[in-house]
C-alpha cells in the first residue's frame, strides 16, 4: 500500500460535540502524520468501540447508558479517517471488525435479529432474554 501525508482539520464541522473543541492544544502535535495503515488500525479500533456498544444497547436495551457520547466519538473518527484515506478503504477495515465480531457471536439468529431488527424485536429479545 502506498503511504500518503494527507492533512485535513480534524476539528473542521464539528459543531456537534462543541465540547471537545474546547480541549487544551498541549499534548497534540501538528506535526504527526498517520500513514494509510495507522489510520485504519485506528477506524478497526473505533468501529469495535461503537458495535461493542451497539450490542450492549441490544442485549440490555440501555440505551442512554455511559456510550452514547462515545459512539458519535468514534464515528467522528471514523468520518475524519475517511476523508483521509477513502470510503473504500474504511469500509473494508470496518467489515474486516464486523465480521470478526460476528464470528464470536455464537447465535446466528440472535446476530441476524441484531443487523436486521427493528427497536419492535429487539424489545421482544430483550424481554425473552
Amino acid at each position: 500500500m502506498i503511504e500518503k501525508n494527507t492533512r485535513i482539520n480534524q476539528d473542521e464541522g464539528d459543531d456537534f460535540l462543541p465540547w471537545e473543541s474546547d480541549a487544551p492544544a498541549e499534548g497534540t502535535s501538528e506535526e504527526f502524520v498517520l500513514n494509510d495503515d495507522e489510520l485504519i488500525q485506528l477506524v478497526k479500533y473505533w468501529h469495535r468501540q461503537i458495535l461493542g456498544l451497539r450490542w450492549f444497547y441490544f442485549l440490555t436495551g440501555d440505551r442512554w447508558g455511559f456510550g452514547t457520547g462515545r459512539k458519535y466519538f468514534a464515528q467522528r473518527r471514523i468520518d475524519h479517517a475517511a476523508k483521509a484515506i477513502g470510503k473504500a478503504a474504511v469500509d473494508q477495515a470496518i467489515k474486516e471488525v464486523r465480521d470478526k465480531f460476528k464470528a464470536n457471536v455464537d447465535d446466528a439468529r440472535l446476530w441476524d435479529l441484531f443487523e436486521n431488527g427493528d427497536s419492535w424485536q429487539w424489545a421482544a429479545m430483550q424481554d425473552e432474554y
